[in-house]
Formats: C-alpha cells, sequence, structure tokens
C-alpha cells in the first residue's frame, strides 16, 4: 500500500483498513478522534464554505490549488483550524 516502509506508529482507520501517515513539521501533535469532514473548497485554498461544519471535526483538504495561486501546507491548515477543526488530513 501508499503507507509502505513508513516509520510512524501514527494510524488512522477508515473502515478496517489501517492507513499509517506522518505528521506535519508544525502544530500540534494531540491524538484526536473525530469525524472526518470534507472541506469546501476542498483545496481550502481560500475562505471555507463550510467552515461551520468543520467545527470540531477533522478536515479533509487536497493538495494543490484550485485557483491560479499556489496555497502552501501551512495556509490551508491555518483555514481549517479558524473553522474549529481539530485535526486537517491533506
Amino acid at each position: 500500500g501508499s503507507g509502505e516502509g513508513l516509520e510512524t506508529a501514527d494510524v488512522i482507520y477508515c473502515g478496517m483498513e489501517r492507513v499509517p501517515f506522518l505528521r506535519s513539521a508544525f502544530g500540534m501533535y494531540d491524538d484526536v478522534t473525530a469525524e472526518v469532514w470534507r472541506a469546501d473548497p476542498i483545496c481550502a485554498d481560500r475562505e471555507l464554505i463550510n467552515a461551520k461544519e468543520l467545527r470540531g471535526r477533522i478536515a479533509l483538504v487536497q493538495r494543490g490549488s484550485s485557483e491560479s495561486e499556489p496555497c502552501s501546507f501551512v495556509d490551508k491548515a491555518h483555514r481549517v483550524e479558524e473553522a474549529g477543526a481539530v485535526g486537517c488530513l491533506i
């Protein structure tokens, strides 16, 4: 799978599948359990339309940008944090 060879104890469960992941070099490292919710816009490259729905959830965000300007992971993380999300999967 895509997570093979990763040296990490961090995992997310998608159904019955165990998916390892790497944490960012920024932010908090608290363990959280929350529902995953899609950010809108999915790239989180501008104001989030569904900010209220993301509060208390883990935001699912796509890499890249829907606009001509690039959007960094840090900018994406700041947007979902401001919306009240407890985590972000990019």
